[in-house]
């Protein structure tokens, strides 16, 4: 944490005027000093820097390189991937909302042709794998609980077009993506 900006007050300020100067506080050229995010802000964009490297490379890099997000301009555009905003204090009894995400970068997602769709999987499932083993054998899929629970819902469903048939092993096959896999374990 840097400290910024310190304030010596005479008397005890209210709860609104500490939010006002934590919150609202610029420096002399009109610049924001909040160097926290709150709960519903933060997130990487889609931008690159000058060499074409995007949030996920920089994620990526920093396991090898700590120091590779060395500029306010990747840090303000890839704070997840450089963990780089910290978040805000709201309070010892403020009751801060759970936030679930399943990819810890921005992602394009594109389908072979408009409208067919794709399936991203749990990293360590073989979904076509587990597909087969279903086909082959019905009765053992209630016996896995969890493991197979993407597959409860493609029994006797009446397809529409568009719809990705989950219980034909190589549809399925054709329609994952492997780019788009997303990290165990709290998925599980």
């Amino acid at each position: 944490t840097v400290i910024q900006d310190w304030r010596y007050y005479r008397e005890a300020l209210t709860a609104d005027q500490i939010k006002g100067l934590a919150f609202d506080s610029v420096d002399g050229a009109g610049s924001n000093l909040r160097s926290c995010e709150m709960p519903d802000e933060g997130g990487d964009t889609v931008w690159k820097d000058i060499n074409g490297h995007d949030c996920k490379w920089y994620q990526e890099k920093k396991k090898t390189v700590p120091d590779i997000c060395s500029t306010p301009e990747i840090n303000k555009n890839c704070p997840v991937a450089c963990k780089y905003a910290s978040p805000c204090w709201m309070g010892k009894d403020a009751v801060v909302p759970s936030k679930y995400t399943i990819w810890n970068r921005v992602m394009y997602l594109s389908e072979e042709s408009k409208g067919s769709g794709l399936v991203c999987v749990r990293d360590g499932v073989d979904a076509v794998a587990e597909c087969r083993k279903y086909k082959e054998n019905p009765s053992l899929f209630p016996a896995i609980p969890g493991r197979q629970d993407w597959l409860k819902f493609s029994t006797n469903v009446d397809y529409r077009p568009g719809d990705i048939a989950l219980d034909d092993c190589d549809e399925l096959q054709r329609r994952i993506s492997p780019y788009c896999s997303f990290p165990a374990p709290w998925t599980q």
